[in-house]
Parts: structure tokens; sequence; C-alpha cells
């Protein structure tokens, strides 16, 4: 059996993709968390586990 590779891992990180079509993440909106992989990260991990679950 093989498994596919996970397509998230091979996104391009959100900071290129901002820079790539100009875009800024900008404070006042509060966007500038966007950038910072830590707090991503700790969002992603308080979302909690997936594995069972149908994502749109």
């Amino acid at each position: 059996m093989s498994t596919k590779p996970d397509p998230i891992l091979s996104l391009p990180p959100l900071r290129e993709v901002i820079a790539a079509h100009d875009l800024r993440a900008e404070k006042k909106l509060g966007q500038n968390f966007l950038l910072d992989l830590n707090l991503t990260d700790k969002i992603a991990r308080g979302a909690g586990d997936f594995k069972d679950m149908r994502l749109f």
C-alpha cells in the first residue's frame, strides 16, 4: 500500500505567497499573526486531531 504525500507539506510558505502577489498582512486588520509560524502552529494544534474527520 503506497501512501500519498501530504499536499499541505508541499505548499510554499505563506510569507512567499504574500510577497509574490505583492500583498500585505496588516496589523490593523488583525492579519499579522499569519506570518508568525509559532502562532499559526499553536492555532493548528489547538484545533485538535482531524484524523477521522472530513474537512472541506
